[in-house]
């Protein structure tokens, strides 16, 4: 199930996004060997104008395997799972360069072998760049 999530992204600085664990059905682990992940900031989401793209092939999204994550079952016993997670980067020179201030998102990963699957990892949700103040 996708998420929802809004970011804060501070102009001129490196930023490390949230880090998104990837979980199956009945808690099971997810790899993402042969899979790819992108996701790109238009001012809105019908809007063709991209104005930041992420992606594993431009190597600006963190992708780890094998990440402990703590999931709370429905009778409150906890599950340690090792899965998959992303987390989106942006480097100081990128964000520097912007002139936008605010936009809309999505993350998304996509089977290499078979195009037609694609998961939804955060649905369409905000981004907000926090202007640099030293410059």
């Amino acid at each position: 199930m996708a998420v929802r999530e809004d970011l804060v992204i501070p102009q001129g600085k490196s930023w490390v996004g949230p880090t998104w664990a990837l979980i199956g059905e009945g808690n099971t682990p997810v790899s993402l060997a042969g899979k790819t992940a992108r996701a790109q900031i238009r001012p809105t989401a019908q809007d063709a104008q991209v104005l930041h793209e992420w992606s594993s092939e431009r190597g600006n999204i963190d992708i780890r395997e094998d990440t402990p994550v703590t999931v709370t079952l429905a009778d409150g016993a906890e599950l340690v799972v090792r899965t998959a997670a992303i987390a989106l980067t942006v480097t100081p020179r990128e964000s520097a360069a912007w002139s936008w201030r605010v936009g809309v998102y999505d993350l998304e990963v996509t089977d290499t072998v078979n195009p037609d699957m694609v998961w939804a990892v955060v649905e369409e949700s905000a981004v907000r760049v926090a202007p640099e103040v030293t410059r």
